[in-house]
């Protein structure tokens, strides 16, 4: 409120000076941009800021601390943020490229010592002038179990399988160090209406963890724009920047590419023990209904267009 106050006073003041009148519109979003920075950079704002940034490193703490997890069984006797035990470990990374996007979900069962998941290998199409967009009609998906710390595909497509078989997901490789990052840019929004939050750090191509990514993922283009983002989603409900749900890493390289090309996104997730079996419970109701609502529209629409 303190802001707006401020900006609308500082408004009023160029108004009445009758030079905002007469200005063009490029000189006035100029001049905003400007306010905007002297309200930014007043102290109760720095001080505000330098608190919502260690606030959110905070709430990434425990995630973070994961990384790196060689023996990814390790994970079966690991607790919850809570504390709590037989619940899932819910491991998820993405890559979105120029010719593909590849996802892979893992899920860590801890009642049953189990390991499996999904692959999905999804090819893009050029929609001329240089655009391209995922073509979700020749999706690869490929189910798999993980045994003794290795991948075991099922599929009889003998290049994926290798691909599967030597995937080493990055909670295995990359190491954390926030406090060597610069950091460019926080938001927090979290009250009952929003819920989303970020600290994005500016990182150099010689990091560690940039280098890693790019032997991983063979990316070549957005080396001199590289970014690293600790964010909250929206569906964390709210006073989700205190909770340890809904958190992702996302290293963006080109942040401009359109599309989400050159982004990889990366995160960890514990679900309890309860809140698996409300899904499993949910997902069953969704899949009955999904299926009588799409019998129901295709006999009302059989032989239309």
């Amino acid at each position: 409120m303190k802001n707006k106050i401020l900006k609308m006073a500082l408004y009023i003041f160029l108004l009445i000076g009758g030079g905002l009148a007469v200005m063009p519109n490029e000189s006035k979003a100029d001049i905003f941009d400007i306010l905007d920075n002297v309200i930014e950079n007043t102290p109760h704002n720095k001080k505000k800021k330098e608190k919502q940034v260690k606030k959110i490193e905070h709430s990434f703490k425990t995630i973070l601390s994961y990384y790196p997890t060689k023996d990814l069984e390790k994970f079966y006797d690991e607790k919850g943020p809570n504390g709590e035990k037989d619940g899932v470990w819910h491991l998820s990374e993405w890559f979105y490229g120029s010719d593909y996007d590849i996802e892979m979900g893992m899920y860590i069962k801890q009642k049953d010592r189990k390991i499996e998941g999904t692959f999905e290998f999804c090819p893009s199409v050029d929609k001329g002038n240089g655009n391209k967009e995922e073509d979700y009609e020749n999706v690869v998906k490929v189910s798999y179990k993980y045994e003794n710390n290795k991948f075991i595909p099922e599929t009889k497509d003998e290049k994926i399988k290798k691909y599967i078989e030597n995937y080493e997901p990055l909670i295995q490789k990359l190491k954390f160090d926030i406090s060597k990052y610069k950091l460019e840019d926080t938001f927090a929004e979290d009250n009952e209406y929003v819920q989303m939050f970020w600290n994005e750090y500016k990182l150099n191509k010689k990091d560690k963890i940039v280098k890693q990514v790019v032997n991983k993922y063979k990316i070549n283009k957005g080396l001199d724009d590289i970014a690293l983002w600790l964010d909250g989603e929206e569906e964390c409900g709210s006073d989700a920047i205190n909770s340890d749900k809904c958190r992702t890493i996302d290293i963006g390289f080109g942040r401009h590419t359109e599309n989400g090309e050159g982004l990889v996104s990366f995160g960890i997730e514990y679900k309890t023990k309860k809140e698996v079996e409300k899904e499993e419970y949910t997902d069953l109701e969704e899949d009955d209904e999904e299926t009588s609502i799409f019998d129901e529209f295709y006999e009302k629409n059989e032989g239309e267009e």
